[in-house]
């Protein structure tokens, strides 16, 4: 199994002994300091990306999956976040997939689904990462330690409460929706109402179902309250995260919630359904790592993945031209300026390949590629827009796919790789 890579010395402190055993609030040495000639993260120094930030994917990999099309001679990269998606990536047999995260303790927790994929039974996977009830994930634990590299081993060794709590539950993110379960949903929708959104069939129910029981005025107002720019900022992501937004941030997510509620079927919706509950109780509603027939799969094709824990920014200027050939890079551009955008979207150029894929999102900051890059990254709006319909996590404004040219003649239109599905 690949190990975490990266710059200079990694190391985990461990925490005080006078205060809680937990991710949040504990200095976690990221590895490598920037130098002044290479341009730096403009949100990695904040406090909360020292911290896992999400513990989980929020991004519907199969959309992404979709729209770069892997195969067995293509080299991914990709942001590694929960780590999630590197791993439903890993399904398509690329001949190698490079995940990045300046955030250390994401780099771990990615490491750690890693070595329990590698040691674990699969109802062993799912009673140790939290999705089934068990009372011994610190004996589990122990079981695959051996798996873990130093750097990660000291990481997980100094936070045994989260391995208890079980690590899809333990992000930052996925605690401010534990918060909005307990705090706030019940004021609006009781478990009854929720479990017969969720049992629903058909869109046609889910739309009548969200006009007569759901969208009422209290709905209305916990959006207005709980997903508010500033509460969002403090509980869920963080300031630094919403620096470029000037949209109203409650109004947009309710109008991408109805979408989700009724445009998006909630059979296989596994967002909603943990969003909702807390958990994953139907089978038929969980992330793509951690379906049952996957699991073979994944574990042979482990070696192929490598984990780097370093700045985008610093990472790319030191790889060869032509490095990479498929790009999923989270909503990274949405906490750059536009100048810092501009500059990564030509070094991305630069590192890919003739014909390479680009997968963005957008949450609330709309980023492009500059004028310059016009005719050398070409933008397939409509696969774009299919892969927007059909992310069932329904965050996001806006999907982006683009394929660089990188031969002399430039003015490429757009070669559409296959028919967008309707």
């Amino acid at each position: 199994m690949s190990k975490l890579s990266g710059r200079g010395q990694l190391a985990a402190e461990r925490p005080r002994q006078d205060r809680p055993s937990t991710c949040a609030g504990d200095r976690t040495p990221l590895c490598g300091e920037a130098n002044g000639s290479v341009p730096k993260s403009e949100i990695r120094v904040e406090r909360v990306f020292r911290s896992i930030l999400y513990s989980q994917s929020w991004e519907d990999p199969e959309v992404d999956r979709r729209a770069l099309d892997i195969g067995p001679r293509d080299d991914v990269f990709t942001i590694a976040a929960s780590g999630d998606n590197a791993l439903a990536y890993l399904l398509d047999e690329p001949r190698s997939l490079t995940a990045l995260d300046f955030n250390f303790s994401q780099c771990c927790l990615l490491e750690l689904k890693m070595a329990a994929l590698e040691k674990l039974s699969h109802g062993e996977l799912l009673e140790f990462v939290g999705v089934s009830p068990s009372p011994g994930r610190a004996r589990t634990y122990r079981r695959i330690r051996d798996a873990l590299s130093g750097p990660a081993g000291e990481f997980w060794d100094a936070h045994p409460r989260l391995i208890e709590r079980g690590v899809i539950h333990v992000g930052r993110f996925e605690r401010y929706f534990a918060l909005f379960r307990r705090c706030s949903l019940p004021w609006v929708h009781s478990r009854r109402t929720r479990d017969e959104l969720l049992a629903c069939r058909t869109l046609d129910e889910q739309r009548d179902f969200y006009r007569r029981r759901w969208d009422g005025v209290r709905w209305r107002t916990l959006f207005r309250l709980f997903f508010d720019r500033a509460v969002m900022a403090r509980l869920g992501r963080d300031p630094a995260m919403f620096r470029y937004v000037e949209d109203d941030v409650a109004s947009a997510v309710r109008e991408r919630a109805r979408h989700g509620l009724t445009e998006i079927p909630v059979a296989s919706n596994w967002f909603l359904e943990y969003i909702l509950r807390g958990a994953y109780e139907t089978p038929g509603r969980r992330p793509t790592w951690l379906i049952e027939d996957n699991h073979p799969k994944l574990r042979r094709l482990l070696s192929r993945v490598t984990i780097v824990n370093d700045e985008i920014e610093r990472f790319l200027p030191e790889r060869a031209e032509g490095s990479f050939s498929k790009f999923s890079l989270s909503d990274i551009f949405e906490y750059m300026s536009e100048a810092a955008s501009d500059r990564l979207f030509g070094e991305l150029w630069r590192v890919s390949r003739d014909n390479a894929v680009l997968s963005y999102r957008e949450m609330m900051v709309g980023r492009t590629r500059p004028a310059a890059l016009e005719g050398k990254l070409a933008e397939d709006e409509d696969l774009g827009a299919w892969c927007h319909r059909h992310d069932r996590s329904f965050f996001y404004g806006a999907h982006h796919v683009l394929t660089a040219h990188k031969e002399p003649a430039m003015g490429h239109r757009v070669r559409s790789r296959s028919a967008v599905p309707r």
